[in-house]
């Protein structure tokens, strides 16, 4: 391999390295409030389609649609009068629809939810099913493996509906005390699980998880939790490891919470594992949401968000809601959707206005050990090569050299290794300053920074700017090695040393000129350069220098 070849091959490994994909280093936090119009009240449901990059909220009367992009609205569908709020929604991204449990408002005598079928290519309506009186679309899930959606009432009926043609498929009336408050779906194995309140006041117990399967859409069993576990208004699943989590607790008879907590439940015998107590004041835990591939479930209660790690199933921290303007940072948080690819979500509130809440769920610490470990590893391995490629390179040209004091062979490797150290430092000094501003809640931004404002392209910039510094570095410790002074190219380089004796026979004028050469170089020179400066051939350069050192003029 010649010095050119090995040169590139060092700095392709390192170009690659560099674009190793560094984790985000922001911090769990709501990073965006997005204010809705006076009149946009009550967020009550949503659904997101992450793969188009949309997010769909429902208020009193509307629909909207979230550009997630810039979080920004961009489009509002109005509902009927008799489609006043939207309880639930699911989404079929595959297929390209939305559906929303509607149930009507104010006084009207004869009340009958209706599901409305929104196409999101075009966000426009394209169906609508009604329902039965009384069943009211409270919680909506759905089953896209299998082609079905159920929405269930406070009236404990399931009403299953095929998505194909949108028509009403069955029924199924739930057992016991209580009322349906939320629910989830193992559509890998055909269950779904209810989570019913209880009033307090009548029967004294706690809430109900009901399971149900839906390959003959029956109930298969139902797990009776302690009394401190009811109003069961939030869930989430993790299919792939087997489990429900149940966000509830238990109220006075005024509303306030007197104990609050998130209850895991073992999907494959329906048996309660254990329970989480949260921090007093974290009440009213309405919405949840789960990152499963990430490890972690999202809690949204009257004046925070708490973050779970499912691991080993413990609060890990929590963020205070934001300050809107006439509810402080005290207000219920309805519905919510996650982003996991992106690292964000979004929660609706249930106020007036109302608001969304976009959320960044990065583990600051955690993705910048993340961070740390590519940076580290790719050094380790990336300049080695660097060293071994640049001492090789040199070594190929070393010069046949009769004076030992111009011998600097350890010179490459030394500047190369402080090259890589210079990038090391420089690179867990950058992720180190996005760590603490992380941890604040703040995001660092130099001004040379190109292509925005986001930590992977502060790091990708340092990355490249001490890439540079080391190779310039190693690269002028590679020249010092090779002791030339002129070129890189491949030419033949000689290194003599003059002296004051002369023996033999007299020199011919074309040797003084040789000599002179060798002396005004200071006794390195390269024979190509020598013979085009000095108008000599090649054997006449190889001959004059035979006959200095038979002289003793040179050595």
């Amino acid at each position: 391999m010649t010095a050119v070849h090995s040169l590139l091959v060092s700095l392709s490994l390192l170009a690659l390295l560099a674009l190793a994909p560094v984790a985000t280093a922001q911090s769990f936090a709501v990073v965006g409030v997005l204010r809705l119009e006076p009149s946009d009240n009550y967020v009550s449901s949503s659904a997101i389609d992450t793969s188009s990059g949309y997010a769909y909220f429902a208020v009193h009367g509307k629909i909207m649609e979230i550009r997630l992009s810039d979080f920004l609205r961009i489009s509002t569908l109005t509902l009927d009068h008799v489609e006043d709020v939207a309880w639930s929604a699911v989404i079929d991204t595959v297929s390209g629809f939305a559906y929303f449990g509607t149930y009507p408002g104010g006084g009207l005598p004869d009340k009958s939810g209706i599901i409305v079928k929104i196409r999101l290519s075009d966000f426009a309506r394209v169906g609508t099913l009604v329902l039965n009186q009384g069943e009211d679309n409270s919680i909506g899930v759905i089953d896209t493996v299998h082609g079905f959606a159920y929405f269930i009432s406070r009236s404990n009926v399931i009403v299953k509906v095929r998505l194909s043609d949108f028509t009403r498929v069955g029924e199924l009336t739930l057992p016991g005390e209580g009322w349906p408050s939320s629910a989830v779906v193992d559509d890998r194995n055909e269950f779904a699980y209810i989570g019913k309140s209880v009033s307090r006041k009548f029967t004294g117990g706690g809430g109900i998880v009901v399971k149900i399967s839906l390959a003959d859409f029956t109930v298969v069993g139902t797990l009776n939790l302690n009394q401190d576990e009811n109003e069961l208004y939030s869930s989430v699943v993790d299919v792939t490891n087997g489990f429900a989590y149940f966000g509830g607790g238990l109220s006075d008879d005024y509303g306030n919470a007197i104990t609050v907590k998130i209850v895991k439940i073992r999907l494959s015998d329906l048996t309660r594992v254990s329970a989480l107590t949260l921090n007093p004041g974290e009440s009213r835990v309405r919405s949840g949401i789960i990152d499963t591939a990430n490890g972690f479930a999202y809690f949204a209660t009257s004046g925070s968000i708490v973050r779970i790690r499912l691991s080993d199933f413990t609060r890990v921290d929590a963020i205070n809601l934001p300050d809107i303007p006439g509810w402080g940072t005290i207000y219920p948080v309805e519905t919510g959707v996650i982003d996991p690819s992106s690292g964000f979500a979004y929660f609706g509130t249930w106020t007036t206005p109302g608001y969304i809440l976009k959320v960044s769920l990065a583990k600051s610490t955690e993705r910048l050990m993340t961070g740390t470990t590519l940076i580290v590893v790719s050094s380790a391995i990336a300049f080695p090569v660097l060293t071994v490629s640049i001492v090789a390179a040199a070594r190929m040209r070393r010069p046949r050299t009769y004076h030992p004091k111009q011998r600097t062979s350890s010179w490459g490797p030394i500047a190369t290794i402080t090259g890589g150290g210079m990038l090391l430092v420089a690179s867990l000094w950058q992720l180190e300053i996005i760590e603490e501003a992380a941890l604040h809640g703040q995001e660092w931004c130099p001004p040379f920074v190109l292509g925005g404002c986001q930590p992977w392209y502060i790091a990708r910039d340092i990355w490249f700017a001490g890439v540079f510094a080391a190779f310039v570095i190693a690269l002028t410790g590679a020249w010092r090695y090779t002791g030339f002074t002129r070129s890189l190219s491949a030419r033949p380089v000689e290194s003599y040393r003059a002296t004051s004796v002369q023996r033999g026979p007299a020199l011919s004028d074309a040797d003084e000129r040789l000599y002179s050469y060798i002396t005004k170089h200071g006794g390195t020179i390269s024979l190509s350069t020598a013979s085009n400066d000095l108008g000599m051939s090649m054997a006449e350069v190889n001959a004059s220098i035979s006959r200095l050192k038979q002289a003793g003029r040179i050595r």
